[in-house]
């Protein structure tokens, strides 16, 4: 759902049956932007969730595809119409290369924290985007987010996974080096 702008995308190349992508986190589109994609041989049997205006395809110079799912009773299109400025935003600021920067910080931050954990990779590098998870040896997740919010003022997810915790941070173009350099010194100061 979040691969728009976390990894590279390119619909022709991946050529799906369908894909569905959510905009709102790595493209820094609104909450509520996101985009479906039907090979033109499938579009007849995908039904809109809500049958509002367009269903008998009235603008006859659009898909009757388009027209089925384009409107789904009265709402904000805000979230959509910004999509081209947020891709624009992107560009301007150089995302493929900051994205990079990014997995390279997250893969570097992983390792601090197996070797401080003397853990193992639950995946290897080349499976990372701009974001990680690594297992933590605690019993109770939330006590653990609790006391990194109220200690360290890091707000990070930490829950159950399986039969162990786990923490996943992820590095976006707001994110320094020194903000992973204190989730680690965090994390250690926490477990010992």
């Amino acid at each position: 759902a979040h691969v728009p702008g976390h990894l590279p995308l390119n619909i022709t190349e991946l050529d799906p049956d369908i894909y569905t992508g959510a905009c709102h986190k790595w493209m820094c589109a609104p909450k509520g932007s996101s985009f479906l994609y039907v090979k033109k041989s499938l579009q007849n049997e995908i039904m809109p969730p809500v049958i509002s205006w367009g269903w008998e395809g009235e603008l006859s110079k659009t898909s009757l595809f388009l027209n089925r799912h384009e409107w789904q009773g009265t709402r904000d299109m805000t979230p959509f119409l910004v999509v081209p400025e947020a891709i624009k935003f992107l560009n301007d600021n150089n995302w493929q290369e900051r994205s990079k920067l990014n997995r390279n910080l997250v893969i570097s931050t992983r390792n601090r924290f197996l070797d401080l954990l003397n853990g193992e990779p639950i995946c290897p590098d080349d499976w990372l985007g701009q974001m990680a998870t690594i297992e933590l040896p605690i019993d109770d997740p939330l006590e653990f987010k609790r006391s990194l919010m109220a200690n360290y003022k890091i707000q990070i997810p930490v829950f159950s996974w399986e039969n162990s915790t786990a923490l996943r941070y992820s590095v976006h173009f707001y994110n320094t080096e020194e903000d992973l350099n204190r989730l680690v010194v965090a994390v250690k100061e926490l477990l010992h």
